[in-house]
């Protein structure tokens, strides 16, 4: 087994999901991006997706905002749809709470309890997205049963990831997971 990069893409349906697995695929990752940086993929679109593809390709889907679990179109919908494996969560808004830690560590349990694992955002624009620094969040998921970690942009039109963070910074948080 060759040791090289994996291709994944998110798409929103399985209209999308089709083409990028004809284009060729190794990961396929739901997420609705009219409902933000991690907006949650409608339930119905993703047991699509999920039920023709997670047999042979790994299936994330982006749950939204931490501050959102809980609401009705949140990720947390996700979590009951066999085949999804993974679970992206941001921290946008979550800044000024104190127990921001303890609360997506909470999350965490409960999509650990439904079989699937969790990925911990940092957003590069973190000071945009009013989300806990990027350390924070890199040493919280170091500590915890997180086992991956994504560097993501809140804020799309305000560049690209290197805009934000430097590759210094990308190579810690690497290090540290």
């Amino acid at each position: 087994m060759t040791n090289r990069p994996r291709l994944l893409v998110s798409v929103k349906n399985l209209k999308e999901a089709e083409a990028a697995v004809a284009g060729g695929v190794d990961w396929i990752d739901l997420k609705q991006p009219n409902r933000g940086a991690l907006g949650p993929v409608d339930v119905g679109k993703a047991i699509d997706v999920a039920e023709r593809f997670a047999d042979h390709f790994p299936v994330s889907a982006a749950g939204g905002e931490l501050l959102d679990w809980y609401t009705e179109h949140s990720g947390k919908l996700l979590v009951e749809v066999p085949g999804i494996c993974l679970i992206k969560l941001g921290l946008a808004g979550c800044a000024p709470l104190l127990d921001w830690g303890k609360k997506w560590l909470a999350v965490q349990e409960d999509i650990r309890a439904a079989g699937k694992k969790i990925a911990a955002v940092v957003y590069a624009d973190w000071t945009t997205a009013s989300a806990p620094r990027p350390e924070q969040i890199i040493d919280l998921a170091a500590t915890s049963t997180c086992e991956t970690l994504l560097f993501d942009t809140f804020d799309k039109s305000q560049g690209n990831l290197c805009d934000h963070l430097s590759m210094e910074k990308l190579q810690i948080g690497r290090a540290h997971v």
